[in-house]
């Protein structure tokens, strides 16, 4: 029989970060049932720093000075080799291991998973349950950890769910988007719980053939904290007991390619069941955007402490819409042309990197490699090199003096291709199918009309500009001449449609927050910063909200203090990060690797009577 723990619960604290566990832990609802005997945070990025250095661990440092006076570790967690600092007994492991090997802040073909620089530091959270064993441990990581990676959907959770199997743990997990169940930030993180079940309970599930579907809304913690309804897509996944975790790297497969694990799951014996489900309504009473900006009487001198972050300026609003609206465009991959720009510039070229980009992006309309059309309706629409080729491709790749569609198209194989003027009629049909609706906003039009885009009236016009003779272009670079072509140039150039949804511009205040994300500071324009007018927020008569924001509101991104709010700390953090004297755009930072403190909150208030109960079966 497992001994059952007695609050407080010892704890340790892996990758503290800022501290978003040991806050949730410390609060007056929660403060005691918890003492943390052990931490540790390090970020490799800084690794030239000393821990005192270190932006997240002065934060730490300050906000609990020997609070308990337990000690906390500043070195990377694989340096701690042996483990003799980490205390022999506790009863409880809680951290949110670094997550970028896992996220969709990287492009899929990067995401590496538990392959990756950080993804690998699971085997050390696995080696530290090796060898301490406590009795229970509570994770937090992306949503996407049930997916990862993208070449084999579920690997590396199952491989979590194995090594935890194979130490003896039962686990649940459950994705859980914060904003669904009243917090003030739309969230999406996977938390898993793992505990040693009693002798009975896993008499009894190892018993079991496979789990029911039952089993996720049965006496589970996050169940308790989270309830479930209309459980549906539900997916079993059973272990092979002679396969170890470390064989399952190699093993693993699905037989449809998609990851069995949804977004409420538990494993018990090898077992695993989970299915997707809706959220019942009630859990906390719904908090907003609103709630956590900033009052003129909570800040000394608003005017000026805001001013840094308000849009001044029609063009500058203008970005900022354009980035938020909906977009229908041709754009253009560089990496291609930035090759073929160094090929021609050779070897003895001292162009910076950023030079050598900033001459890639302007080659297209130096080369005339861009048309722009006028519709019949009055509007320009962009016409490419690469769309003349996929319409040559598509009208004449299947006759007998056609180009196969493997072939390279130059501005020679078009003209002798358009040699009848029914095939040259056809070209041009299909050219103008492939512009339906593609309409260029405002401001890159004037962008390409200040580059120099060629603007005709006709597809026809514009097709016998781009299928005349190589067109070439000369640059001279610390006085030599280097000659570009227009053929060699579209030929390694990826001109693409790119479409994307609006977003409501400013941002609701009566909903919860967006993600907060890393980049969410500095004042650069960007799509995934929130942008908020100030006089919807103070409610001014007369001022109609997403009407008037833009021509007559007050636009301004978030301050560090609300975004620390939109993850639950309270403003004792933010005098931490002064008297640490962390920038601004550095506090923001943080908060994208930070956790939402009020809903690990939630789980702590439940976990110490539940830990006492859970013998019980």
């Amino acid at each position: 029989m497992n001994k059952k723990p007695a609050p407080p619960l010892k704890v340790i604290e892996l990758f503290a970060g800022v501290g978003g566990f040991r806050e949730a832990m410390s609060t007056k609802k929660t403060e005691d049932f918890y003492r943390v005997i052990w931490s540790n945070q390090w970020e490799p990025k800084e690794s030239n720093r000393n821990g005192d250095d270190q932006t997240a661990n002065k934060v730490y440092s300050i906000k609990y000075p020997g609070k308990t006076h337990h000690p906390h570790d500043i070195e990377s967690v694989t340096k701690v080799k042996g483990m003799p600092a980490i205390p022999d007994e506790f009863d409880l492991l809680v951290g949110g291991f670094p997550c970028q090997d896992y996220s969709v802040a990287k492009p899929r073909n990067a995401s590496e998973g538990m392959m990756g620089p950080k993804g690998i530091l699971w085997w050390r959270i696995c080696e530290i349950l090796r060898s301490r064993r406590p009795r229970l441990v509570l994770l937090e990581n992306v949503d996407l950890l049930v997916k990862s990676p993208s070449d084999c959907r579920g690997k590396d959770f199952a491989i979590i769910l194995k090594c935890l199997d194979e130490l003896g743990y039962f686990v649940e997990w459950r994705v859980i988007n914060a904003g669904d169940y009243g917090y003030i930030q739309r969230r999406r993180r996977t938390y898993i719980f793992a505990y040693k079940p009693s002798d009975n309970e896993k008499s009894k599930y190892d018993l079991i053939e496979k789990l029911d579907v039952k089993s996720l809304r049965s006496n589970t913690l996050l169940n308790k904290v989270f309830e479930i309804s209309k459980l549906a897509a539900e997916c079993t996944y059973n272990f092979d007991r002679k396969v170890s975790s470390k064989k399952l790297k190699k093993t693993y497969k699905t037989s449809d390619g998609k990851s069995p694990f949804k977004a409420a799951g538990m494993m018990a014996c090898g077992k695993c069941i989970s299915a997707d489900h809706d959220v019942l309504p009630g859990h906390r009473l719904i908090e907003t955007l609103r709630d956590a900006l900033l009052k003129r009487t909570e800040i000394k001198d608003y005017d000026t402490e805001l001013e840094r972050y308000r849009i001044h300026g029609h063009e500058r609003i203008e970005a900022w819409k354009y980035v938020k609206g909906r977009k229908d465009e041709v754009r253009r991959k560089l990496q291609p042309l930035e090759a073929y720009v160094r090929k021609i510039l050779g070897r003895n070229s001292t162009l910076t990197p950023a030079k050598i980009k900033e001459l890639a992006k302007s080659l297209p309309q130096k080369l005339g490699m861009d048309v722009l059309i006028e519709s019949p309706e009055g509007e320009f629409k962009l016409l490419t090199r690469e769309d003349v080729n996929s319409a040559v491709r598509a009208t004449i790749s299947s006759s007998e003096k056609g180009l196969s569609p493997a072939e390279v198209i130059t501005h020679k194989s078009i003209r002798k291709s358009l040699g009848c003027d029914e095939t040259k009629s056809a070209v041009i049909e299909k050219i103008k199918i492939l512009l339906k609706n593609r309409s260029i906003p405002a401001l890159a039009l004037k962008a390409l009309e200040r580059l120099g885009c060629k603007k005709v009236k006709s597809p026809n016009t514009g097709l016998n500009f781009l299928t005349e003779d190589n067109a070439t272009y000369v640059e001279r670079v610390n006085g030599k001449s280097y000659k570009f072509e227009r053929d060699a140039a579209s030929h390694v150039s990826i001109a693409y449609r790119y479409q994307e949804g609006s977003m409501t511009f400013p941002d609701p205040l009566d909903k919860p927050s967006r993600t907060i994300i890393t980049s969410e500071g500095g004042p650069s324009v960007s799509r995934f910063k929130h942008v908020i007018c100030e006089l919807c927020a103070e409610k001014t008569q007369g001022h109609t909200p997403f009407k008037d924001c833009i021509s007559k509101g007050k636009l301004r991104r978030l301050h560090p203090a609300e975004i620390e709010k939109l993850n639950g700390f309270p403003a004792n953090h933010s005098m931490a990060c002064v008297k640490a004297s962390i920038t601004p755009n550095q506090r923001i930072m943080l908060m994208g690797n930070a956790v939402v403190v009020d809903l690990l909150e939630d789980i702590f208030i439940k976990l110490p009577a539940w830990a006492s109960n859970s013998q019980k079966v």
